[in-house]
This record gives C-alpha cells, sequence and structure tokens, in this order.
C-alpha cells in the first residue's frame, strides 16, 4: 500500500507542477506499468491495461482505463471490460486505504471457469486482494460466460445492466438491474454478504419481463475446497398476469367480463407456486422438500414431494409428487365458468398437454394422488409419471380406478409431426361401462350407456387432438363380446370417419346408435371408408350369424359395395347401393335380395328401412311370410322419407308391392299385385278377421295415388273363393289419423256366406249368391253403406244402412 501512495503523492506533486508549466504535457501511459501493479496488488489478481489511461486528480481523484484485462490468460476466471471508470476518494488514498465513491465497468466480458472437478479455476497468479470499498458499483452492457469444464457446458448471461455497491472485494455485495439468460430478459436483485469460515449469505430474486415467473434464493453461499455450494431455500412463483410482482398489466381495453387478473377465477396453469429446501453445487441441485401450489385461490392444489437436476455432461431432472386428497375441480373450471363433463375437461387438459414447450434437459415428472377428486367424483390411486427431452414431452403411464369401478391407464406423447394433440396406448376395464358413460359424458350418451352392459375391457393405440381422433390395434371385448380393428375421425370442412372392425357376438344396437350419434354430430356430410366383419350377432333383438359390409365415401357420396347379412333369424340378405347422405334424413338408394326360412329378421329391417309402421306391418304378417325370396330396393328423397319395391314370395304372398312417401307426410303411394295360395290366411294376417278357413287362393290388385295433401285416390280388386270386391273412390285422413273413405264398391259371388264363420248357419240352405253395388263412407264415428242396389240371395235388395261401433255397436 506504501507503493500506491508513493504513485499517488507522485502524481500530485507531477500535476501540480504541470499545472503550472505545461498543463497538457502530463503523459499518463508513462505510468502504466504503476497502474497495472498496484491495481493487481488492489484485486490479488494480475491486471493489464491495453488501451488509453486518462487520469484527473484534483479536485477528485478520477481515472478512466481503457481495454482493461483482469486475469493472465483466458482459460480462467477472469474479465476484459472496455473502459473502467472509477472516482476514488482522496482522503481514504492519503489515509493508505482505497475507496472508490464510483466504479463503473463498461462493457465488461465476464467469465467464471469450474474446472473439471467443479471448482472454480482461479487467473493464474491470483493472491488475497488488497481492501477496497465501491459506494457506488456499476455495470453497463456487460456479460458473463459460466463455463464448467466438468460438464463441457456454459452459461451465457447477456445484457448485464447492474447498479449496486461492494463494501470489500470480499463482501458484502449488492447489485440490482437487468440480466438476459438464454433470450429471457430478467429483472434482478442479488445481495451477498461477507464471505467467512460458514460462507456468506446470498438473497437473489429474479423476475421474467415477457413471463409473470419469478425465481427467489435465500441461503448461504459458500466455498467447499474451491467448488461453490448453496444450501437454502428456493421458489418459482407464477403470478396472475397484472398481479404485483409479474409483468405489467397487459388487460388494458379487456372485454367486459373477462377474468380480472388476481381475482382468483384464472386457469390453474395461469398461478403457481413451487417451493423447497435446496441443496446446489456444480454436480446437482437438490430440493428434498419440495411444495407444489396450483391455483390463486381459496383452496390451492397442494402437493409435496421432492426433485433433483443433475447438472453433469449428461443433466437430467427428476421430480416426484404427492398428495393424499387433491381436489381437482379446482382447476378444472374457473369460479363462475360453466361445468365441464370429464371428457371434455379431459380434451382441455390434453390439449394443455400438447402446448407444453419442451425442457431444457432430460426430464422425469411423477405425479401420485390417493383420492382425486374429478368432476364431482372421488378417483382413486391416480398416477402420472411424465418424461421430457428435445422433442416434447410423454406420457409414460396414466392410471386411476375410476367410476363404475373402472380402471384407465395411458401412455404416449405429443404427436407434433401428424398434427395430433397425442398418440398413445390405451388400456382400459370396466364392471359397468354404463355407469362410467354416465359420469364421463353425461349429455347424448344416454341411449348407449343404457344399452352397454357387461364387463369391458379395451386395449388400443389412440390418437387425440387438432381435429383428429381415432384409435389403431383395437382389442375390446363387452362381456361375451369381442371387438377388433381400427377407426379415425377427422374433422374440418369435409369430416372424414374410417372403420374397420371385426366383431363377434355383439349386439349391433349400441354400435349403430353410437354410428348415428356421430353421424348426426357431423350432419350426414362425411366422407371415409367402412370395413365390418361380424358373426353370432344381435340386430333389432334378434340372432344374426354373420355380417359384411364394405363401403366408400367421397365427395359426399357413399358406395356401398357389399352387404351380406346372413341368418338374421332365418334370413339372408344381399345389398349394394349409394347414399348421399348417411344421418337422418337418409338420402340415396339400396338394392337387395332377400331369402330364408324365416321371416323374423324382415322386422327390423322394415322398421330400419320405412320406420316403425312398416315394422308393425310386418309383425302382424309374420305368420303367412315365410319361406321369404324376395328382390327388391329402397330409396330415400328429400326429407328422408323412404320408398320400397318388392317382388316374390313372402311364404303364402308372391307377387309385387310398392311403397311410397306422400307429400310432406300425407298418404303413401302404394301399388300392390299380390296373390296368396291361402286367401284367408293372408287376410286374417293383414287385420282381416272372421273368414273362413280352407277359402282357396286369393288375389289382391290395390293402386293409391296420393292427391292433395290429405288424400288419395283408391283403385282396389279382392278375389277371393269365387268372390269379387272391388273399390274406387277417394281416401282422405282426417285428424288423429282417422280414414274418412268415399268408395264406390261392388260385390259379385256364386256364394258368400261361405266366406265367413258368422254367416255359416245361412249357408247351410244352400249357396247365397250376391251381386250388389253400394258406396262406403264414414261420418264421424259411422260407417254408411249407401246407393244400396243389386241381388242377395236371389232376391232384390235395395237401400241404406249405418253401422256405428262402440261397446254395443248399433
Amino acid at each position: 500500500m506504501q507503493g500506491v501512495l508513493i504513485t499517488i503523492a507522485s502524481a500530485v506533486i507531477l500535476a501540480i507542477v504541470a499545472a503550472f508549466a505545461a498543463p497538457f504535457v502530463v503523459d499518463w501511459t508513462a505510468w502504466r506499468g504503476a497502474f497495472e501493479s498496484q491495481a493487481s496488488r488492489t484485486l490479488g489478481v494480475p491486471v493489464v491495461i491495453r488501451g488509453h489511461i486518462y487520469a484527473d486528480i484534483l479536485p477528485t481523484p478520477r481515472i478512466i482505463l481503457r481495454n482493461v484485462s483482469i486475469g493472465a490468460d483466458a482459460v480462467s476466471t477472469g474479465a476484459v471490460a472496455d473502459e473502467v471508470r472509477a472516482d476514488l476518494s482522496l482522503g481514504a488514498l492519503v489515509r493508505g486505504s482505497v475507496e472508490a465513491k464510483s466504479l463503473t465497468l463498461v462493457r465488461p466480458r465476464m467469465r467464471v471457469v469450474l474446472d473439471s472437478a467443479g471448482r472454480v479455476a482461479l487467473p493464474t497468479g491470483a493472491a488475497a486482494p488488497g481492501g477496497l470499498s465501491i459506494s457506488s458499483l456499476a455495470i453497463e452492457g456487460g456479460t458473463l460466460d459460466v463455463l464448467d469444464r466438468g460438464a463441457d457446458r456454459s452459461l451465457a448471461f447477456t445484457g448485464l445492466d447492474l447498479k449496486g455497491e461492494a463494501r470489500t472485494l470480499t463482501g458484502p455485495f449488492r447489485l440490482e438491474g437487468e440480466v438476459a439468460l438464454a433470450g429471457r430478459h430478467y429483472g434482478t436483485r442479488l445481495s451477498l454478504g461477507a464471505f467467512g469460515a460458514d460462507g456468506s449469505r446470498m438473497r437473489l430474486i429474479a423476475e421474467e419481463r415477457a413471463r409473470p415467473l419469478t425465481i427467489d434464493l435465500d441461503g448461504t453461499l459458500r466455498l467447499e475446497g474451491g467448488a461453490p455450494r448453496f444450501e437454502g431455500r428456493g421458489s418459482l412463483i407464477r403470478r396472475p398476469d397484472g398481479v404485483p410482482g409479474g409483468p405489467p398489466p397487459a388487460n388494458v381495453g379487456a372485454q367486459p367480463g373477462s377474468t380480472p387478473p388476481g381475482s382468483g377465477q384464472e386457469a390453474w396453469h395461469e398461478s403457481w407456486r413451487l417451493s423447497g429446501a435446496l441443496r446446489a453445487g456444480p454436480e446437482a441441485v437438490v430440493a428434498e422438500t419440495l411444495d407444489l401450489s396450483l391455483a390463486d385461490t381459496a383452496r390451492p392444489v397442494q402437493l409435496a414431494g421432492s426433485a433433483r437436476l443433475a447438472l453433469g455432461r449428461t443433466p437430467s431432472l427428476e421430480v416426484v409428487l404427492n398428495a393424499r386428497a387433491l381436489d381437482a375441480d379446482v382447476l378444472r373450471t374457473p369460479a363462475g365458468a360453466a361445468p365441464q363433463s370429464a371428457a371434455e375437461s379431459l380434451a382441455a387438459l390434453m390439449a394443455a398437454f400438447d402446448a407444453l414447450p419442451a425442457p431444457d434437459v432430460p426430464a422425469r415428472i411423477g405425479v401420485a394422488v390417493e383420492q382425486l377428486t374429478y368432476a364431482g367424483t372421488v378417483l382413486r390411486d391416480a398416477r402420472l409419471d411424465l418424461s421430457g427431452a428435445d422433442g416434447g414431452w410423454r406420457i409414460d403411464a396414466a392410471e386411476a380406478k375410476l367410476p363404475g369401478p373402472s380402471a384407465l391407464r395411458l401412455s404416449g406423447a405429443p404427436g407434433r409431426a401428424g398434427g395430433a394433440g397425442f398418440t398413445g396406448d390405451l388400456a382400459f376395464s370396466s364392471e359397468d361401462p354404463a355407469a362410467f358413460l354416465r359420469w364421463v359424458a353425461p349429455r347424448g350418451t344416454a341411449d348407449v350407456a343404457a344399452a352397454v352392459s357387461g364387463p369391458v375391457k379395451l386395449v388400443g393405440r389412440i390418437t387425440a387432438g387438432a381435429g383428429r381422433y381415432g384409435v389403431q390395434d383395437l382389442d375390446a371385448s363387452f362381456g361375451a363380446a369381442t371387438v377388433s380393428g381400427s377407426g379415425q375421425f377427422t374433422d374440418g370442412d369435409r369430416p372424414r370417419l374410417d372403420l374397420s372392425l371385426a366383431v363377434d357376438g355383439l349386439d349391433l344396437d349400441p354400435l349403430l346408435e353410437a354410428l348415428h350419434q356421430g353421424l348426426a354430430l357431423a350432419g350426414g356430410a362425411v366422407d371415409g371408408g367402412l370395413a365390418l366383419e361380424g358373426r353370432h350377432l344381435k340386430a333389432g333383438g334378434l340372432p344374426l350369424g354373420a355380417l359384411s359390409l364394405a363401403a366408400e365415401g367421397a365427395g359426399g357420396t357413399w358406395t356401398l359395395s357389399r352387404l351380406t347379412l346372413d341368418n338374421l333369424a332365418g334370413l339372408h340378405l344381399e345389398g349394394k347401393g349409394s347414399l348421399t347422405r348417411l344421418a337422418a334424413p337418409l338420402q340415396g338408394r339400396l338394392d337387395f335380395s332377400m331369402a330364408g326360412a324365416k321371416a323374423d329378421g324382415l322386422v327390423p329391417l322394415a322398421r330400419l328401412v320405412s320406420g316403425e309402421r312398416a315394422g308393425e306391418i310386418m309383425t302382424r304378417l309374420l305368420p303367412v311370410a315365410a319361406p321369404v325370396n324376395i328382390a327388391g330396393s329402397a330409396s330415400w328423397g328429400d326429407g328422408g322419407a323412404g320408398a320400397v319395391r318388392l317382388d316374390g314370395t313372402l311364404g303364402l304372398l308372391s307377387g309385387h308391392a310398392a311403397f311410397a312417401p306422400g307429400a310432406a307426410g300425407g298418404v303413401p303411394r302404394v301399388d300392390l299385385t299380390l296373390s296368396a295360395s291361402d286367401g284367408a290366411r293372408a287376410l286374417e294376417a293383414a287385420g282381416l278377421t272372421g273368414l273362413r278357413p280352407g277359402l282357396g287362393a286369393g288375389q289382391l290388385n290395390l293402386t293409391l295415388v296420393p292427391s292433395g295433401t290429405d288424400g288419395a285416390d283408391l283403385d282396389g280388386r279382392l278375389a277371393l273363393a269365387d268372390t269379387v270386391a272391388s273399390a274406387k273412390g277417394s281416401v282422405k285422413v282426417a285428424a288423429g289419423g282417422v280414414l274418412q273413405p268415399r268408395l264406390a264398391m261392388r260385390l259379385d259371388g256364386a256364394d258368400v256366406a261361405k266366406l265367413f264363420l258368422a254367416a255359416a248357419p245361412a249357408a247351410e240352405g244352400g249357396p247365397v249368391p250376391a251381386a250388389l253395388g253400394f258406396t262406403v263412407s264414414r261420418s264421424g264415428g259411422a260407417w254408411q253403406l249407401e246407393d244400396l242396389k243389386g241381388l242377395l240371395g236371389g232376391a232384390p235388395l235395395s237401400g241404406a244402412l249405418a253401422i256405428e261401433g262402440g261397446d254395443v255397436p248399433r
């Protein structure tokens, strides 16, 4: 220090002399060696000044040094500054100490080097520093590189603009300002106590400027064998935008009804706190007691656990979090928002998972909760294991015991390359799948849930997100039934549905209902491909031996290249056709042929093609409708009304039948040309009772042509047992579906008495021929036969007849 005083004194004398003799002659560069020597002695490390030196002695010593290097080489800890400015205390210098009123480092490029053992590599020639106190310290436009030789890794802090103080070169220190790391800017406050045998007390607070994240470290920093180590508490906090401690409010001009910052109604990922006791060194950062608090509400969700961040050549992060009980409903829906179903919130969760940024280092995170409240239901033994790398995050295992009781296990990763939110493996089982469906999606699944019964097991590889949902390698069982194959639905301007399934022992009705609901959501305008193979099935409550279906949809038209139903309650069907709309109302055409020893399968087919009324008619005809050998077609036009044409035989019946819808749901068009080998049985099955059995063959020709919106023109002829009945006229449908005919009829027969069982006594007296004409109409509840004229039993007959039904007919 004596050398410093001699140098300063000499400089003062020289300055005074120069002030009177030649003020501009003083060349401070000539004193470079002295400045370097004394600066090296003060700092305790070699100092080299390569640039100009400027100095003022009076009234206050002021020094400006250009291009200053601290440290003898570039491979150990040191710094290079473009400029060093210092205002020194003359009084302190006279007293034998160095005190800087202010010290400014301009564009310093600092480095801290850790050797292969994690020790700070001190500058070559380093010694104990002298006494230096800095009242005001500033760093302008600086950088700091932390070079870890052992890990072959570095951290580059840039944009250092800091202000503070340093009472001595060994502390305490205080710095506050701006720092950037990896392109992210932080407002930083650092205080460091004087280093002693037990280290130095340290507090570091860094607030990210672009996001409301705050890092807070409070503990002890010490050097053990030259290696830096920290022990204390640390926290990483995310505050809602606009809350004090975060970035400035960003919701100026927000729309009415938006969520105000700090209101406790933010989404769970907008407010959380991670804190714990930390131990950090060159090899790892360890948090043995870690607490995670989610959601800025009166009831935050809290988990506890531990974490370890390895810092060697292969850095990695491991986190384990646990909770005995956790209410996830606090996270699912902000206060005041509409409640979500379990399926809806799961979709939102998967979207959030897809949006997670890839971790900076390989990471593994495990979360376990014994009792998880989700969608108002307590789920048990919930567990989530995540792993992350450069390509993003992956769910190694997600499992829980769900309502039903059901069990779910899921694993996979975001499918960013394919545009899907998630791709992974799914395993699901449920003892009561209906209860599970009512919980996971209470809206819109009632019919499906009611139809699904028996234990369910399902495994497959699923894809979900970005408007694309699918399953591959599906292997499922529903009770004794099995389903395998694949399926995918892609949303968009033109949705696409692709299904390829093999089923065994399945009731097709729930599958058709689910397909119907899906098509209804898509509006029936969907492309894709369907391939379905099945055996030992059920359809409409009837056994179906085998099913084979193949169809392709493009440009809004579906081409059905193969439809085979084998042994639908004894019935075999082959068909093909095309549809321009799949959802109700259907549009398109189907050509088919049916054959079989039994006709029971016609009931669900009639109901499917033409509605419930057609199914009821077919049910009545079942006693006379087998065996079956029919070719026909079904077509659906605008409004979805179905037209049917049939040719062939149905048991006792043979001929041709055609049904076409009327306008606006009015009377349909009907064309019948039928013959029956046993006319009485056929008519009785159709609803005309009281006929005598064994009357022989019969024939019916009937044409019903719609007229107007509520009527039709009828022309019909029925021949049975040498008797012919004909009718021609009009039929209207009144309110409530009541028929109001106006028909001109004629009855001609050699013996009409033998037609009816009730006329048996009259038949004992001999034949009762008839040749009658009359009109039939209906008024109120009474049937009227008017203009009655002709012969009955050889006797002339004329007049009118009114018949009124009721408990006592009149």
